[in-house]
């Protein structure tokens, strides 16, 4: 177990804070949860003051079930630190942002679409639990979880959590809403997934890369070396085409082509 870094502290120590300060003040009315709470059919309405709660939401949890914070914080405590250690404190902070902001664009989104199916407000920190456990499952893969009589990969825990979310969140399109954001959750998993690169992480360095941005730079790369390596080898085809038949022989592409490569180089 590594130890908790700042951000993973900061997280933990918010949501208790804020659960218990949500408990007491419920007791006299709505409760700062329900100020707090992601309000789709508020922020849709066009209603500015409710626009912060697009990241709020995921700091604040069910009052009166404590079962949602103690799972949240246990699972975030078993996965945040080691994502922390290889995120420092700017981009994991900027990591838990975007998730958040993710996972309340996925609930706007359907609440837009399906109002009477995602339309009630939104609230917990399960989306930034997706999150982190994603990165964990993209970067580590390989790793066995011991859980009680059943051993497996964490790749095989991660895809049969987001299986099940995608079943419940085909059962809310359907109108069996059961009060879980699933589409919160996906959401999260999806950011964390990408994050760290996940689709590209095939038998290769499993340390946490430079995510998208990086990805999609080596791929332009790439293809930049690989167009130059083909003009290189046409130039190379016409210039012997030159010395063979004389410059009279080439085709109109063919000029054009040296014209482009005389034009590049003065530049």
């Amino acid at each position: 177990m590594q130890p908790l870094g700042p951000v993973t502290r900061a997280v933990l120590a918010t949501w208790v804070a804020l659960w218990v300060i949500g408990f007491l003040s419920a007791l006299a009315g709505p409760g700062i949860a329900a100020w707090l709470a992601l309000d789709s059919a508020a922020i849709l309405d066009g209603r500015l003051a409710a626009l912060p709660t697009v990241l709020s939401y995921a700091l604040v949890h069910d009052p009166y079930g404590i079962l949602h914070v103690l799972l949240n914080g246990l699972m975030f405590f078993w996965w945040a630190p080691e994502v922390e250690i290889l995120w420092r404190r700017g981009r994991m902070v900027n990591f838990l942002l975007i998730a958040a902001l993710a996972g309340a664009g996925a609930n706007l989104l359907l609440s837009a679409l399906a109002p009477a199916a995602f339309g009630a407000p939104v609230l917990g920190g399960s989306g930034l639990v997706s999150a982190v456990l994603a990165a964990h499952a993209a970067v580590y893969p390989g790793r066995v979880l011991n859980l009680l009589v059943l051993r497996c990969r964490l790749i095989t825990f991660f895809l049969v959590l987001v299986a099940l979310d995608l079943l419940w969140l085909i059962a809310d399109l359907a109108g069996r809403a059961d009060g879980v954001a699933q589409e919160v959750h996906l959401a999260g998993a999806l950011t964390g997934w990408l994050w760290a690169g996940g689709f590209w992480r095939r038998g290769v360095d499993h340390r946490l890369g430079g995510g998208l941005a990086a990805k999609w730079r080596a791929w332009r790369e790439g293809r930049r070396q690989r167009r130059e390596a083909g003009e290189e080898a046409e130039l190379d085809r016409i210039l012997a085409k030159i010395g063979r038949e004389g410059i009279g022989a080439l085709t109109p592409a063919e000029r054009a082509f040296l014209d482009r490569r005389s034009k590049r180089r003065k530049r």
